[in-house]
């Protein structure tokens, strides 16, 4: 479980093995071992991972479905892109709120299209036209 977990925190973030291990202070070949299962990291790893992650460290060995005290909730990978490019914009809370029910539909689409076999890279093509004519109807209209 923990090797799950890690690749999911890992990619979560965007992060390439060889950048965390630069963060965390380790090696890449041993970031690697322990992603694959064939090496438990020390206390005090697994402790540098929670914290850099803001886990628990028994969510992060599967102990644990919540991931910290504070029992937040993991978010579709979709609507922490779309709330990271929001915070760059500086929306009201109510267009955020807006902008959540109406990508919530997006969302469950493009799930559908994975579930019938496109492939990732289409997927987000198709998400980056749909981000694009969004945006397009929202701007405010030229005179």
């Amino acid at each position: 479980m923990f090797a799950k977990r890690l690749i999911e925190l890992r990619t979560r973030e965007k992060l390439t093995q060889k950048e965390l291990a630069a963060k965390l202070n380790l090696g890449r070949g041993a970031l690697s071992l322990y992603e694959i299962g064939q090496r438990e990291p020390d206390l005090q790893t697994v402790k540098n991972m929670a914290d850099y992650f803001n886990v628990s460290a028994d969510y992060l060995l599967g102990r644990t479905k919540v991931m910290s005290g504070n029992e937040r909730v993991q978010l579709d990978p979709l609507y922490v892109d779309m709330i990271r490019a929001w915070e760059n914009k500086k929306g009201t809370p109510e267009q955020m709120k807006e902008a959540l029910e109406i990508n919530h539909g997006y969302i469950e689409l493009i799930k559908e299209w994975e579930k019938e076999g496109m492939s990732p890279n289409k997927v987000k093509e198709i998400w980056n036209k749909m981000l694009e004519v969004k945006s397009l109807l929202d701007s405010p209209k030229k005179k």
